[in-house]
């Protein structure tokens, strides 16, 4: 007897026969009945088989494709909580080949700063019944740090329930690293950019021209001696140290050794470190990074940053905190220095000009500043010789002074009376060519014709007939002592009245032969 092999409603792909030798062709229909669920039994053994094997060749394609595109597949049975990976999941995760798997055998590798957002994002997806998308990291048994970018969806019962998650894996450890790069490089551009505006904002301020500034003008003795010395230095990179009273010329001096250097190409940059608050000082130098301190929304680009390949010149040097000389010091010594907030070195090739108007000496007796420092700046020192040391100058100083007043001014003067000038001539000019040049801004302020009209009474004072500097110090300190009945330090004492250190009065009335009896 033959009987087909059939499951379900589906079309025959078989038969089983029997055969009995020993009794008659007829069959009895309850053996019928018993042979047919054998052959059911066949069926369905056999059909379980030939989908076993189509389910296996439907896997290998499938891990084929996916190891193709370095994916790994997963299942995971909300009830069992047992997970199905796959070779290339497991390799992923760093599982072994046969060991088995459950959803906390994943989340112990998930990075724990990554773990909370996996986990709700999941949890969602299971509420929600919708398709999840997710990237975060893991962490191997070794430590190793992977980027992981996972897909998937959630498969329901017929009631609705979600039953199981299933999902796409992939290494997305350089595509990370790639965006971080690129992240990185936008960053780094936008520094640059800002670096630029920076710098871009500071020269439209600080940019140097000769033709709208006075330059050095005179034929004395004295500044052709200094024209000489800056002609020496100014193709070197040595650090320049340049001294002399308010009002010399100390910054057209230093605009004078950059225009005549190599570095002439870029702009020399400015600082006066007298103009600043202590607190702002060392970002102004150094730059800061964002957050350095409270205030501090945006990073700061440094002046030695700013100055890198040109010159940077440092105007009134002796008001520099003491705090910060050590950190200028390592600047000129090796270019080193770090932003405010930062632990980064950065380098900068600066060649600096430093100028003050004090006695840096007598400061680093006192302790003010570093005498270190002071010999590393005093590497070749220009004094800038004050107007009255160069009389001879002042009518050529005069002239060039009145002509570029009259291009401002839309004037004419074309003459300067000799009483005048006599009197420009022996005048002792404290404030030097500065006080020179707002004498005669004013006066041609005051003058409507051809003719230079200057107040003469004040100026006629014959400078033999002033007292020296160290006589009028010495008459002011006296002046202190006496109100203070020579009580020199504490409260109410001559030191506070006359705004300087009880050391520094006393070094003072040493050097000017002050004392009581």
């Amino acid at each position: 007897m033959c009987i087909p092999l059939v499951v379900g409603e589906g079309a025959p792909f078989g038969a089983v026969s029997f055969n009995d030798l020993q009794r008659e062709r007829e069959w009895a229909e309850p053996l019928i009945r018993r042979l047919k669920m054998v052959a059911q039994t066949f069926a369905g053994a056999i059909q379980r088989k030939l989908l076993e094997k189509d389910l296996r060749e439907s896997a290998l394609r499938l891990s084929m494709v996916m190891d193709a595109a370095g994916a790994g597949g997963w299942s995971l049975c909300l009830d069992s909580d047992r997970v199905w990976a796959s070779n290339r999941t497991r390799e992923l995760f760093g599982f072994e080949e046969f060991e088995e798997l459950t959803s906390g055998n994943f989340e112990l590798r998930i990075h724990e700063e990554d773990r909370g957002m996996v986990v709700s994002t999941l949890e969602d997806a299971v509420e929600n019944r919708k398709m999840f998308a997710l990237e975060y990291r893991i962490v191997l048994t070794g430590g190793q740090v992977r980027w992981i970018s996972t897909r998937g969806h959630i498969r329901c019962r017929e009631d609705g329930t979600a039953c199981r998650l299933m999902g796409l894996s992939v290494d997305s450890t350089e595509k990370k690293q790639g965006e971080l790069r690129l992240k990185e490089a936008l960053a780094e551009a936008k520094s640059l950019r800002e670096q630029l505006s920076h710098e871009n904002d500071y020269l439209r301020e600080q940019v140097f021209r000769a033709s709208g500034h006075d330059s050095i003008i005179g034929s004395s003795a004295p500044v052709f001696d200094m024209l000489e010395k800056v002609r020496m230095v100014a193709p070197t990179d040595s650090t320049v140290f340049i001294t002399g009273e308010t009002g010399t010329g100390k910054e057209l001096l230093a605009h004078a050794i950059h225009e005549q250097s190599t570095r002439k190409s870029r702009v020399m940059v400015k600082v006066n470190c007298a103009a600043l608050p202590s607190a702002l000082i060392e970002s102004e130098l150094f730059g800061r990074e964002k957050g350095a301190y409270t205030g501090a929304i945006t990073q700061q680009i440094g002046r030695f940053e700013l100055a890198d390949g040109s010159s940077l010149f440092l105007d009134e040097i002796g008001d520099l905190p003491l705090e910060l000389q050590t950190k200028l010091l390592r600047v000129l010594q090796d270019g080193q220095f770090e932003r405010l907030g930062s632990h980064a070195t950065l380098h900068a090739d600066v060649r600096v000009i430093a100028a003050t108007n004090r006695n840096l000496p007598n400061m680093v007796q006192e302790g003010t500043f570093r005498e270190d420092l002071f010999h590393r700046l005093n590497i070749f020192p220009i004094e800038a010789p004050p107007l009255r040391e160069r009389r001879e100058d002042i009518p050529e100083l005069t002239w060039r002074f009145v002509q570029q007043f009259n291009r401002k001014m839309g004037r004419s003067v074309e003459s300067i009376p000799k009483p005048a000038m006599k009197g420009l001539k022996n005048y002792s000019w404290p404030g030097n060519v500065r006080e020179l040049r707002n004498l005669i801004e004013r006066a041609m302020i005051m003058s409507q014709g051809k003719t230079l009209c200057i107040d003469i009474p004040n100026l006629e004072c014959p400078c033999h007939e002033l007292p020296t500097l160290d006589d009028v110090e010495r008459n002011h300190i006296l002046e202190a002592l006496e109100k203070s009945q020579w009580r020199i330090g504490g409260a109410g004492g001559a030191a506070e009245a006359l705004g300087m250190a009880r050391t520094t009065l006393n070094s003072r009335m040493k050097k000017l032969g002050i004392s009581r009896f």
